[in-house]
């Protein structure tokens, strides 16, 4: 019985890291085509790891990180406020999943998506972060304006 309740709250995690973390990239994702970003690429899931890859994406059943890439142009930098939207809107979904946890009194839920919003404002490179990436391309940007 003991088994039974802690497999259940295992495959409730997993389930729920899953939804958190791909609806994490798939906003992202959907901000990048919004946005018109050229040559976006999407990954759900440790990379090369046990999945499926296209041209565009890459899915692994292993969805406990992810990225979006996108071509960087070279003729025109985009804005800054692209791309803020783009960075985070993937916090965005992940407050939007908090408050429904919260609302439901999902503490699993609550807890996952706290710790992907925290990790996701971290300020320093080791953990490469959306705030982190967003800081670096803004000051490139500012760079190259001087």
């Amino acid at each position: 019985m003991l088994l039974k309740i802690v497999l259940r709250y295992l495959i409730m995690f997993y389930l729920m890291t899953v939804l958190s973390v791909s609806g994490h990239e798939l906003f992202h994702y959907a901000a990048a085509k919004l946005l018109r970003f050229s040559k976006v690429f999407l990954c759900i899931g440790f990379e090369n790891v046990c999945g499926i890859r296209t041209k565009h994406f890459f899915l692994s059943p292993l969805a406990f990180t992810g990225f979006v890439e996108y071509e960087e142009s070279g003729q025109k930098a985009y804005p800054v406020h692209h791309l803020f939207l783009f960075y985070f809107s993937g916090i965005l979904f992940n407050l939007i999943l908090t408050a429904a946890a919260v609302f439901l009194n999902n503490y699993i839920l609550l807890f996952i998506n706290i710790i992907i919003i925290a990790v996701s404002l971290l300020p320093f490179g080791g953990a490469q972060s959306d705030l982190y990436h967003f800081r670096q391309l803004c000051s490139k940007e500012r760079n190259k304006s001087l």
